[in-house]
């Protein structure tokens, strides 16, 4: 059974995060009511560089709650998202940054739920 490498692991501790993406392409409100659960992400994980992976404008809020995060990558737009356009050459530039990115965990915030990967 493949787990976590951390679940089992008596040696892991959150010095061991040191990269963290956080994925939330919804509109201003919808990241605001993240706000509390990525406040205690950066006090369970204070070294950790915590990228939030968004819209266009997310780039100020990033800027706004500078305690919280560390940076801020352009999401391009997905076919079914209705926030942004699609564009499939940026899309693949963005694939191929996120993996060379190697983040540890990213998460995906959605309206009922937060997804681990």
């Amino acid at each position: 059974m493949n787990q976590h490498p951390f679940v089992h692991d008596p040696t892991w501790s959150p010095a061991s995060i040191q990269k963290v993406a956080i994925f939330r392409a919804l509109q201003l409100g919808d990241l605001l009511n993240t706000i509390p659960a990525i406040r205690a992400l950066r006090q369970a994980y204070p070294d950790a560089e915590i990228t939030l992976l968004s819209l266009p404008w997310a780039g100020d809020f990033v800027q706004r709650f500078r305690r919280y995060f560390d940076r801020f990558i352009h999401f391009p737009g997905y076919p079914g998202l209705p926030e942004q356009d699609f564009d499939s050459q940026a899309f693949g530039i963005f694939l191929e940054e996120m993996l060379a990115e190697r983040f540890d965990w990213a998460y995906r915030w959605r309206a009922t739920s937060l997804n681990f990967h």
